[in-house]
């Protein structure tokens, strides 16, 4: 779902604001932004990957980039 606010948000870095304003700290890194994924059967890390996903977003969401949906035994 598209909102007035999803051209607004950076692959790079998206939402870089402190997720919990009440609890902030003093140190924290924020570790959104560009990460290569697979979709695969097991728990152990592919060889190889299958794109790259837009974190925080799930990988459903059209601002992920993958817009795929995960099916049961399937690990991302």
């Amino acid at each position: 779902m598209n909102t007035e606010w999803t051209s607004t948000v950076s692959a790079t870095n998206p939402l870089p604001e402190y997720p919990r304003p009440q609890l902030v700290r003093e140190s924290w890194m924020s570790l959104n932004g560009l990460w290569e994924y697979a979709i695969t059967a097991d728990r152990t890390v592919p060889e190889t990957f299958d794109g790259y996903i837009t974190v925080p977003f799930s990988p459903e969401a059209p601002l992920s980039g993958v817009q795929k949906t995960l099916e049961s035994g399937q690990y991302l």
